[in-house]
């Protein structure tokens, strides 16, 4: 079983429940693995507002107890990977996608 299997589902509002007035952080190398140009598209705050705002279009538990949640943009997803904390959710990784992780039952 891969770390990143996604082991439950979960509602976009519950997310948004979990993260109501816990502080945001982004890990330092979240932003290694995307291209300088990219960086400023992909801001900290850009990062931040989604998780603060919007309802996720997926959210799912990973193998791992990180959570992957997806937000539909115009032509792709906004894939951010957090972690939750006591008092802080943690930012750890972002990429875009093209599609949403098939489920396998």
């Amino acid at each position: 079983m891969s770390h990143r299997e996604i082991i439950e589902v979960r509602e976009g509002r519950w997310l948004l429940e979990q993260i109501k007035e816990k502080v945001i952080t982004i890990c330092p190398h979240a932003f290694e693995k995307i291209y300088q140009a990219q960086r400023t598209l992909f801001t900290e705050e850009a990062l931040k507002l989604p998780l603060q705002r919007e309802v996720p279009h997926f959210v799912a538990l990973q193998q791992n107890g990180r959570y992957t949640i997806y937000y539909h943009r115009k032509n792709f997803f906004l894939n951010i990977i957090i972690e939750i904390k006591e008092g802080e959710i943690e930012v750890v990784s972002f990429m875009k996608k093209d599609t949403l992780p098939i489920l396998r039952t």
